[in-house]
């Protein structure tokens, strides 16, 4: 496990929990806004599909530098850009991400689009009882 903290872990374990209880082995996952890829490994090991987007060139180029699953991968995308695509997925993760948006509406209406008709969401967010709230 990378994470370090409590609060990173819990919502981690929450994320593979509901996974499991609603999706088959070798589910398609996709991971929006995955930053370095340590939510998108840790559903790799756990027997996940997943793919990982970010904006961010960075974080991406990251994200590969630290993955050793065959089962996972990462890209340099919008999730506008993979809604053109026509892809669907499983289930997607979107977590601490929505904070960082002035219309976070927007993209949960594209989020939507991206996933199976009995696909699963998982949206987390800080929720201001953290340490970094009070930075």
């Amino acid at each position: 496990m990378e994470f370090e903290r409590i609060a990173d872990i819990k919502r981690l374990n929450f994320i593979i929990k509901t996974l499991q209880q609603y999706l088959p082995q070798g589910a398609e996952v996709l991971d929006v806004g995955c930053g370095n890829g340590v939510i998108s490994r840790s559903l790799g090991a756990n027997g996940f599909n997943v793919k990982g987007i970010d904006i961010s060139e960075k974080t991406i180029a990251k994200a590969k530098s630290l993955n050793t699953f065959s089962n996972v991968s990462f890209e340099v995308c919008s999730a506008e850009q993979l809604v053109a695509s026509g892809k669907k997925y499983h289930a997607v993760i979107c977590s601490e991400v929505l904070e960082h948006l002035n219309e976070p509406d927007k993209l949960l209406q594209t989020l939507h689009e991206t996933i199976h008709d009995s696909g699963v969401l998982i949206v987390t967010v800080p929720n201001g009882n953290g340490p970094g709230s009070f930075l």
